[in-house]
């Protein structure tokens, strides 16, 4: 008997840890954004603080661009927040990234907020990879 019950409570706890290990957005994530007939693509590299819900890490919309820090940066539970500041044609715009991660994908909104207006989009990343690696 006592056997079975080791055998259940180490079960439990690799299942446990394989729901936390899924559910962590770390990785390289293929995001694209889509306003009216308009899809921006970029690679995202977030990276959850092993402390809490903080997210660190920076988008890039290619290989030769700069990197783009995140800010504002949360991940509770499988809701994920963001805020990446760019310049569209010497304008700063702000992109709110707001979404849901399900495994290796993520569905949300993000609106491009600019001085005077903003425009909302939708929201669709795929995981490339779950490592620290391709932060070239």
């Amino acid at each position: 008997m006592k056997g079975w019950s080791t055998i259940v409570a180490t079960l439990a706890l690799i299942a446990l840890a394989s729901t936390a290990t899924a559910s962590d957005p770390t990785g390289a994530w293929k995001s694209s954004l889509t306003v009216g007939d308009q899809t921006f693509e970029s690679t995202l590299l977030l990276y959850l603080d092993s402390e809490g819900p903080i997210l660190t890490g920076f988008e890039k919309d290619g290989p030769d661009s700069p990197r783009f820090p995140i800010a504002k940066a949360t991940y509770r539970g499988t809701k994920i927040h963001f805020v990446v500041h760019h310049d569209s044609g010497g304008e700063p715009v702000a992109i709110n990234y707001n979404g849901v991660v399900s495994g290796d994908t993520i569905i949300g909104k993000a609106t491009f907020e600019y001085s005077d207006r903003s425009q909302a989009a939708t929201w669709t990343a795929k995981r490339l990879n779950h490592g620290r690696s391709g932060s070239n």
